[in-house]
């Protein structure tokens, strides 16, 4: 990370698959306070995960949603995504793995950036 980048991340962990969808409205109406360079990591644990498979109800609405905020990632916890019978072959295209979510959110902090809890 340089000293200019900017970010956060927006950790949701309940049961709602929907939560990841609407944590890119979240991340939407930061970017837009905040400016265009903000980078949000939006990090899945528990069932939140679901949310981020090809087969979700969401499936669609979440990859308009990242076409269009080309700063936003989705994160998920390896461990939640394997608890809820998960493998990358399921994930939507540029969704990412992280190995927990705990050691994301560190590592992004050791970083600089904020952590928010959706």
């Amino acid at each position: 990370m340089t000293d200019s980048t900017r970010g956060f991340v927006y950790h949701v962990a309940d049961d709602n698959p929907a939560r990841i969808l609407m944590a890119t409205a979240s991340a939407r109406n930061a970017i837009a306070a905040l400016g265009e360079d903000v980078r949000v990591d939006i990090l899945a644990q528990g069932g939140a995960v679901r949310g981020a498979t090809k087969q979700s109800a969401e499936a669609d609405k979440l990859k308009a949603a990242l076409a269009e905020l080309p700063t936003v990632q989705v994160w998920l916890c390896s461990l939640a995504a394997q608890g809820n019978g998960i493998t990358e072959d399921d994930l939507l295209d540029g969704v990412h793995l992280a190995a927990t979510a705990t050691a994301h959110a560190a590592q992004r902090q050791f970083e600089g950036w904020a952590y928010i809890r959706g």
